[in-house]
């Protein structure tokens, strides 16, 4: 996988699915009860279909893809940038959270609902705890050094502990398809995070790379379905056709275009280090090459070309690291 491919698998299904989800929130869903509108439905869970569908071709052809060299992001600038946009973005959602009628109505019904309460403050907790890890994180980019293999499980826990919350609590949203879109993306977000701090320990590596990318994409994707719809819709002047009076959390946004950069970035660095094993093997080509002519050139048989020896060595080279 190269970086363009990359690119075209992630923003060629974002545009589809997010217009198909500003279709949705505007036209098929009535503003007051939040449900389908009559003769609508049928239409409606064809938007849920198709973009379920979507996610599961995403996430099988980022799993499954042929192994490519991946190298965790080092002294990256885009990362570095990205790192200190997701603490902003954790800011804000702090601030979004307290201000929320949820966690209001938690705090109040304390005594009688102590499980959401305590899953607000203990997600607002790990939020902090996150806000520091990206600050951490854009530090070692710029020093361009390993950050500690363990930094990443606030963000981790802070997104598991969002899934228990929208399991508990009422969300307010009618319809069944808007429940099983935002869980399902709180899910592969989860998931992504997962892998991204096995990435970064450089635990399970090369195999948690696959699962990084394939649910990262997806990840990324729906992130930007859920979230952009309801902007577009509020800033073009048309916020009556929502049910749904507040905007997601644009920590959702920023977490979609920091997946990318990531992945984008640990590309970019595998694309240096195989160049660098190439160099290193093509000059030993040249070495033996340079000492005398080999058995099978005394015998007139084709030798392998440089670039299928390059292949195999590299492959070779990634199939011992996978029993590391």
């Amino acid at each position: 996988m190269k970086v363009k491919q990359l690119l075209l698998w992630f923003l060629i299904p974002s545009a589809i699915i997010v217009i198909l989800h500003i279709i949705e929130q505007a036209l098929l869903i009535n503003a007051d009860s939040g449900f389908y509108k009559d003769g609508l439905e049928a239409a409606g869970y064809a938007v849920l279909g198709i973009t379920l569908v979507a996610m599961l071709i995403l996430l099988v052809y980022g799993s499954t893809r042929k192994k490519y060299p991946v190298a965790v992001p080092l002294k990256s600038r885009p990362v570095f940038i990205m790192s200190l946009v997701m603490a902003a973005a954790i800011v804000v959602d702090i601030f979004m959270v307290m201000v929320s009628e949820e966690f209001s109505s938690a705090v109040i019904l304390g005594a009688s609902n102590g499980l959401l309460f305590y899953l607000y403050l203990f997600y607002i907790a790990f939020a902090v705890l996150s806000l520091l890890f990206f600050l951490y994180y854009a530090y070692a980019q710029w020093q361009g050094i390993r950050p500690a293999g363990f930094a990443p499980a606030a963000v981790i826990i802070m997104t598991a502990l969002k899934l228990a919350i929208v399991f508990t609590e009422h969300s307010g949203i009618a319809n069944i398809s808007d429940n099983i879109n935002n869980t399902a993306m709180i899910c592969f977000l989860l998931v992504f995070w997962l892998f991204h701090g096995r990435m970064i320990a450089e635990a399970g590596y090369p195999k948690a790379v696959r699962w990084a990318y394939g649910f990262g994409i997806c990840a990324a994707v729906y992130s930007l379905a859920c979230t952009l719809p309801y902007y577009f819709i509020k800033l073009t002047g048309n916020g009556a056709l929502l049910h749904q009076t507040e905007l997601p959390s644009p920590l959702l946004i920023a977490s979609a275009v920091y997946i990318v950069v990531f992945l984008c970035s640990s590309l970019a660095g595998g694309t240096e280090y195989i160049s660098k094993i190439k160099k290193k093997y093509e000059d030993e080509q040249r070495e033996a090459e340079n000492c005398g002519n080999t058995v099978m050139q005394e015998h007139n048989e084709e030798p392998p070309s440089k670039a299928d020896e390059i292949y195999n060595k590299i492959i070779k080279e990634q199939n011992r690291d996978d029993y590391k």
